[in-house]
């Protein structure tokens, strides 16, 4: 199985002064893939839509393709970016430009124009299927009479076993080899196996590819491997290390540690108005930071204070910190089982407990190409080792462990499409081209 990693900008300046908070003389920004030895990723998945969102940025891709923009020798995986669209009628690409923007930009792998059927639009879900399903047909047979140098995969969507059951069957009668499943980053990690499970007997025996967009699973890593997942994707180890309330930092045992929270006080709204209303100034503001940053950077390096020291100089200010109790217990944690030192990948080496503050975006960052290293150590091990059940806090889960109920309704389903479906003259068009 590959792990590919979506692209959303994820760069630290290679030279940092924690101290002071700049960047050092002769930095550059790279991405983890550059900090590392070995990318802690077999691949990366690139959106349209989102590399779109800057035009510098596209032009640039454009000039001199994916692989040398973002400076990565590996497979690059595209597609659209359906999240990016949600809320639009029909998706903003047409099949042909797609075609084309995969091969001129130099991706590896293309997957068709897909539309989410996710519950936020459920009135249209019959709608949207047929329509992802349209242009994969579409995006298959220009495919296939062109000369194109990647490899092209079909986008399945769905809300149930059964519509994902229809979606990949049409896929396979179209002629595809390589399936990817949308729409399931929010699921259960119980309903993608249940689901994996249904289309089984449509990919026993064949030389099928299924990649599952969104749903990087640890927990269910064996059972998808078993049911025929060649490939995932998912920020979520990356994101959750800034974006996460819990649990910002991984440990080897992927026991979850929170990240200690010092903000850049005076460039914070919040901090703003309490300047505005004369109860700090700006300086006492910094100076506070420094304060705290230095005691934090002692405990590190002396090892003579304790954790509760360390809180209780967080709560004296508590005009400016208000500290929930559960916090109080999670920061004595962290700060108790020191887990950075524990780690050998090149992150924790360099910053030390710069990585578990919660500070700016060249902490932040770095804590989260830290957690990828750890999910990604932790997907060979899982896959390499049979008798590897986990730790405490990686429970793995297996295929047998979920029953379905077998009912096939591919007619039924058929049926409700072509009786609730109104695509207005869209398909009547692709057919004339």
């Amino acid at each position: 199985m590959q792990y590919y990693i979506p692209e959303w900008d994820d760069l630290v300046s290679s030279k940092y002064d924690y101290w002071n908070d700049v960047e050092l003389p002769n930095s550059k920004k790279v991405y983890a893939h550059e900090i590392y030895p070995k990318p802690n990723y077999d691949g990366i998945l690139v959106s349209r839509m989102k590399i779109e969102e800057s035009k510098s940025k596209i032009e640039k891709i454009k000039k001199v393709g994916v692989h040398k923009f973002f400076r990565f020798e590996g497979p690059i995986f595209g597609d659209c970016g359906a999240w990016g669209y949600i809320n639009e009628k029909n998706p903003p690409f047409e099949t042909k430009d797609m075609l084309s923007y995969y091969e001129t930009l130099g991706f590896n792998i293309g997957v068709s124009i897909d539309h989410l059927c996710i519950p936020q639009v459920k009135s249209e879900w019959y709608y949207r299927q047929e329509l992802t399903l349209k242009n994969a047909e579409q995006f298959f047979n220009l495919y296939e009479n062109g000369n194109y140098s990647f490899k092209a995969v079909g986008a399945a969507q769905g809300w149930d076993l059964e519509s994902y059951r229809y979606a990949v069957q049409e896929l396979l009668d179209i002629g595809y080899d390589f399936i990817a499943l949308g729409g399931l980053a929010r699921a259960q990690t119980s309903v993608i196996i249940k689901i994996l499970k249904n289309i089984q007997d449509l990919i026993e025996g064949k030389k099928i590819k299924i990649h599952l967009f969104g749903a990087a699973r640890l927990d269910g890593l064996r059972a998808f491997n078993n049911l025929g997942v060649t490939s995932f994707d998912s920020a979520s180890p990356l994101r959750n290390a800034w974006l996460g309330s819990k649990k910002n930092y991984r440990g080897l045992d992927w026991k979850g540690y929170t990240a200690i929270r010092l903000p850049f006080l005076s460039r914070t709204k919040k901090y703003q108005q309490l300047v505005e209303k004369g109860l700090f100034s700006i300086k006492e503001l910094e100076e506070f930071e420094k304060s705290i940053y230095a005691l934090l950077r002692r405990y590190e390096i002396e090892k003579t204070r304790s954790p509760e020291e360390i809180i209780e100089a967080f709560e004296m200010l508590n005009q400016t910190f208000t500290l929930r109790d559960d916090l109080k217990e999670d920061y004595k944690e962290t700060l108790s089982e020191r887990p950075w030192e524990k780690c050998p990948c090149p992150v924790c080496k360099e910053a030390g407990m710069d990585v578990i503050i919660f500070r700016g975006n060249n902490r932040n960052r770095r804590r989260g190409f830290h957690n990828t290293f750890v999910f990604y150590q932790l997907m060979q091990k899982i896959l390499k080792d049979t008798n590897f059940e986990g730790t405490p806090y990686l429970k793995l889960v297996h295929e047998k462990d979920f029953s379905i109920p077998i009912q096939r309704q591919t007619k039924k389903i058929k049926s409700k499409i072509n009786k609730q479906t109104k695509i207005e003259n869209f398909f009547e068009q692709i057919d004339e081209e």
